[in-house]
């Protein structure tokens, strides 16, 4: 109710650190943000919804590196805490 334009929404599930090698974890969040921005270019004027599971805490720098380039964290923003998925 009161959107004016469309959103994207984008479903993410990111490859665990942990039992897995983190080196594929790693490359997925490393290159999250041009997919981001690419979702971006290419989704019209509205805003880009993004759910999932990142497999990652604020603890984690390469985390913190996407919230550090403007993308927000919603469970942050609301003070929810730490969340299971």
């Amino acid at each position: 109710p009161g959107v004016r334009v469309d959103a994207t929404v984008l479903s993410v599930h990111l490859a665990g650190p942990w039992p897995m090698p983190i080196d594929a974890w790693a490359s997925d969040i490393g290159e999250f943000p041009d997919t981001l921005r690419e979702v971006g270019r290419t989704g019209g004027a509205g805003a880009v919804i993004v759910a999932g599971d990142f497999n990652a805490t604020a603890d984690m720098a390469a985390f913190r590196r996407l919230l550090d380039e403007g993308f927000g964290d919603a469970g942050m923003d609301a003070g929810a805490g730490l969340a299971r998925t």
